[in-house]
């Protein structure tokens, strides 16, 4: 992968990726990636599992983002290893603020836990103060 991968302008992308675009975004953090591609806002994510420890990785690199932005995540447990779904949702919840959803009886009602019968929960933020007047 090249190594200014993470600084290249977006009109680079197809040059810098080599036709491997999907793979190398899934070694880097999703901050290195906003820049990256020049992105001003990012308002949903949707982490779901894939190759090795990519959910991890990219929610491990989004502190800026989610401080930022504050996007609402949509997250299938199946994405991170069990020991990081526990550590997930203190880390959302108790630092940063977002509430916790899961779909019961057709709507999304407020969680304070990942459970067995459950593998997708929704994380929404409060607005951010910088936004309020």
């Amino acid at each position: 992968m090249p190594s200014d991968l993470p600084g290249a302008p977006a009109e680079t992308l197809p040059a810098a990726c080599g036709g491997s675009c999907a793979a190398q975004a899934a070694e880097q953090k999703l901050d290195d990636l906003v820049r990256w591609l020049g992105l001003e806002r990012v308002d949903f994510l949707v982490i779901m599992p894939g190759a090795g420890n990519a959910g991890r990785r990219l929610l491990t690199g989004a502190f800026q983002v989610l401080l930022r932005d504050r996007p609402s995540l949509l997250v299938r447990t199946g994405a991170l290893p069990s020991a990081d779904s526990g550590s997930l949702v203190p880390g959302l919840t108790g630092t940063l603020g977002y509430r916790m959803h899961r779909w019961i009886a057709g709507g999304w009602q407020h969680t304070v836990a990942v459970t067995e019968d459950c593998c997708t929960y929704l994380f929404r933020a409060p607005p951010s103060r910088l936004w309020q007047d």
